[in-house]
């Protein structure tokens, strides 16, 4: 099932029963705090599951310095995983430096080389109400999570929704692995 998150927003309020409304269409005061809190929840289970799971990937050219390093941060988009490194069907050996540098190992690499590497998005805020996020899963896995993530806060139960995350979570096929670069937990 896909959602904007603002229907995510609402889908939680009813599962943790809790009234959510908004005010000339935005959500203000307690109702502002309610909605971050769930949105919060939303990000959270996004990251992890972009992270241990979908693995969201692209390809872009860089340049490299004299030494052939660059930062990861010429990159567009927030890379949690390096690739490959090519230029001209060539694929080069790299290594990754203090975590936010990395170093192409072959020294007839000159300039630009393309970077194929895994993404985070942007987290969602909660000016992204009419935003449908565009993952190939069930958005109801993403209530599930924030339900719980707003229980556990609260302290009241949680098992029951961390259980449907859990069984969602699980379901979603697993990428392989490649090397990590920037900060992880």
């Amino acid at each position: 099932m896909k959602l904007t998150i603002d229907q995510m927003l609402q889908k939680i309020a009813q599962m943790v029963e809790e009234e959510l409304v908004k005010t000339d269409g935005v959500y203000t005061g307690d109702n502002l705090v309610l909605a971050q809190t769930f949105l919060d929840g939303i990000n959270v289970a996004l990251e992890k599951i972009i992270r241990e799971k979908l693995l969201l990937k692209t390809k872009e050219m860089i340049s490299i310095d004299a030494e052939g390093i660059f930062n990861v941060s010429v990159l567009t988009k927030n890379c949690i995983k390096i690739n490959k490194i090519t230029y001209h069907d060539t694929n080069y050996s790299f290594e990754i430096l203090e975590d936010v540098n990395v170093k192409v190992l072959d020294s007839s690499a000159k300039d630009d080389v393309y970077i194929s590497y895994n993404y985070l998005p942007e987290a969602y805020t909660i000016t992204d109400l009419a935003v449908t996020p565009s993952v190939d899963f069930d958005h109801l896995i993403l209530c599930y999570y924030s339900s719980y993530y707003y229980l556990m806060l609260t302290a009241a139960d949680t098992k029951n929704y961390l259980n449907l995350f859990n069984e969602g979570y699980s379901n979603i096929k697993k990428l392989s692995k490649s090397k990590r670069v920037g900060k992880h937990d």
